[in-house]
């Protein structure tokens, strides 16, 4: 079992959120158009699995977190370990929202730290961000 860094917390989170706005929307969307007359529904008739509109958002679902994933992936592959060192920071108050994880999602916008979170950031940014009262370095 793989332990999960801040980062995909975060990222599972905002995907949960995102798919259970996707299946309120699909929900009300039959309820916004005309009812269509329909055959009474005797028991044993109701549908076996998802609709088209759950497909759909399950299918949304998956491909933006495909992206998301595809973006942590570069990010780690481009970044030279031996460049400078990282520290393990904790989130303050005043920090909460205010760090970036340093990745933009176009709907989202900037994904960001929540209070007492402890990611690893290099030290340069991290003593800069200690200095503003955004995180404390361990």
């Amino acid at each position: 079992m793989t332990k999960n860094t801040p980062k995909t917390d975060v990222a599972d989170r905002m995907a949960a959120a995102r798919a259970a706005r996707a299946a309120k929307k699909a929900q009300a969307a039959p309820e916004a158009a005309a009812p269509a007359p329909q055959a009474p529904i005797v028991a044993g008739d109701e549908p076996i699995g998802p609709t088209t509109m759950e497909k759909a958002a399950l299918t949304d679902e998956a491909k933006r977190a495909a992206k998301v994933a595809a973006l942590r992936a570069a990010k780690v592959s481009s970044a030279n370990p031996t460049e400078e060192p990282n520290v393990v920071v904790r989130v303050t108050k005043k920090g909460h929202g205010q760090v970036s994880m340093g990745e933009h999602i176009a709907s989202l916008g900037d994904l960001t730290y929540d209070h007492n979170e402890t990611p690893s950031l290099p030290l340069s940014i991290a003593q800069e961000l200690e200095d503003r009262g955004f995180v404390e370095i361990q």
